[in-house]
This record gives C-alpha cells, sequence and structure tokens, in this order.
C-alpha cells in the first residue's frame, strides 16, 4: 500500500506538473495568436495602401503630394517594427520554453510576418527612390529647356538665313542654286545630331530634327515659281511641349533617329 501510495503521489505531481506547463503554453499560445492576429491585419492595411497607390507621376505636383504620401508610409512601418519585434520575442520564449514540443507551425508563420514586413519595406524605398528620381528629371528638363531654347534661337537665326538665301536664289529657276542652302541645312543636322549625343534630356530635338528634315525635303522639292520654305523656324517652338517626354525618354532613341536623318540627307 505504502508503494503504491508513493507511486501515486509521484505520478499525481507530474500530471499537476504538465498541467501548469500546459496552461502556461495555453496563455503563451493565445498571446501568441493575439498579437500574431494583430500584426497580419495592420500588414494586410498596409499592403492594401500600397496596392493603391498609383502610378509615379509626371507634374511637380502629383511628384510632391506622392513624396509626401511615401514618407508618411515609411514612418508608419518605422514605427510599427517595434511591434514586429514584440512578436518575434514572443515567437523565441515559446521555441525556447517548449523545446519538446512542436513549434514548427510557429516558426513557419513568423518567418510569413518578418517576410511581409521586410517586402513592405522593401517596396516603399523603392518607390521612394522612383519619386526622387522623377523629381530630379523633371527640375532637370526645366534647366535642359532653358538651355535648349537658348540654342534654339542661336539655330532658328541660322535657318532663317538660310531661308533668306534660298527665297533670293530660288528666282533663278534653277535647282543648282539651292545647293548651298541645302549643304547648310545638311550641316544644321549634324548640329543637331551632337546635341542629342551631348544631353541627358534631349527628346525635344527630335521635332527640330522632323523639322529640318521637312524642310531640306521642300527645298528639294521646290517649285520653283515659289520657292518659299513651308515651314519657318519659329514654329518649331509650337512642337515642344511636356507630353513629349512621355514618347521619346531616351538618349539612344533619339541618336538613332538623327543617324537615320543624316542617312537621308547624305
Amino acid at each position: 500500500v505504502t508503494k503504491l501510495r508513493e507511486h501515486w503521489d509521484e505520478t499525481n505531481s507530474k500530471v499537476m506538473q504538465r498541467k501548469t506547463q500546459l496552461d502556461a503554453m495555453l496563455s503563451d499560445s493565445q498571446r501568441y495568436e493575439a498579437k500574431r492576429q494583430e500584426v497580419e491585419a495592420w500588414l494586410g492595411r498596409m499592403e492594401t495602401r500600397l496596392e493603391r497607390m498609383g502610378a509615379v507621376g509626371h507634374t511637380a505636383d502629383v511628384l510632391e503630394a506622392q513624396l509626401r504620401e511615401q514618407k508618411s508610409y515609411h514612418a508608419e512601418l518605422h514605427q510599427y517594427k517595434h511591434h514586429i519585434e514584440l512578436f518575434n520575442q514572443l515567437t523565441q520564449k515559446l521555441i525556447a520554453v517548449y523545446q519538446q514540443d512542436d513549434t514548427s507551425r510557429v516558426k513557419k508563420m513568423t518567418e510569413t510576418i518578418n517576410q511581409r514586413y521586410n517586402n513592405l519595406n522593401t517596396s516603399i524605398i523603392n518607390r521612394g527612390k522612383l519619386l526622387h528620381s522623377a523629381m530630379n528629371s523633371l527640375h532637370n528638363f526645366d534647366r535642359s529647356l532653358d538651355k535648349f531654347l537658348a540654342w534654339l534661337s542661336e539655330a532658328e537665326s541660322s535657318m532663317e538665313g538660310v531661308e533668306s538665301e534660298a527665297d533670293r536664289l530660288g528666282t533663278r529657276r534653277d535647282q543648282g542654286a539651292l545647293r548651298q542652302p541645302t549643304h547648310q541645312l545638311k550641316k544644321l543636322t549634324e548640329t543637331l545630331h551632337l546635341e542629342v549625343e551631348n544631353h541627358e534630356q534631349p527628346y525635344v530635338e527630335l521635332f527640330i530634327l522632323r523639322e529640318v528634315q521637312n524642310t531640306l525635303t521642300a527645298i528639294e522639292q521646290v517649285d520653283m515659281r515659289n520657292p518659299l520654305l513651308p515651314v519657318h523656324p519659329t514654329e518649331i517652338r509650337t512642337s515642344i511641349s511636356p507630353s513629349s517626354a512621355v514618347e521619346l525618354n531616351t538618349t539612344s532613341a533619339l541618336a538613332n533617329y538623327a543617324t537615320e536623318v543624316g542617312n537621308v540627307l547624305s
């Protein structure tokens, strides 16, 4: 009887210890689950907000609004990082305290949450870089346009001189007399080609190249009874618009086009 009682007491003690351990495990698991649901709900809201952010804008006011939105979003991510760290601490506690139990599911859920948070952080940082790049490009475009318009004034003067010369020589009804202004227009095209190669925001030059090509074609096909050039250089300005940047945004495309123009002229 004594041995039976001792065995009973020992078994009862182990059972009570296990019950205490299970009660503690249940409490820790409930805290973990509550925190997991809280974090996942927050991650879901942040992922939805990120998905709803529009494409990078093309105007200063839109870009400024998007930059403010990006900074606010990134700040909120940074502030919430403390909750992610607390959640990771809960996970590590469960793994350490209950080493004899299967905690693989807890590890996997925590890894998924950390990955989602890191993805959000990486995405908003990359969006910030894109927005800053777009804003810098916009500022660079404004500066480049000022320089280009100064250069355009000089090009207009040169083209007006060629136009006057063509008017004067055209009255001779001699196609050969137009050779000199044609040669000068070819020189202008070569200069424009260099402009394309030497600028990072040169898409507007493409429209000038088109006008030069049209002018040269008009000279070569001019009716000797009316040798006036059909396109005046000042009309070039009207073709420059911000929307042009959407169509032509690479130096290589412009350089290739200028090369094609040069081949036509030669």
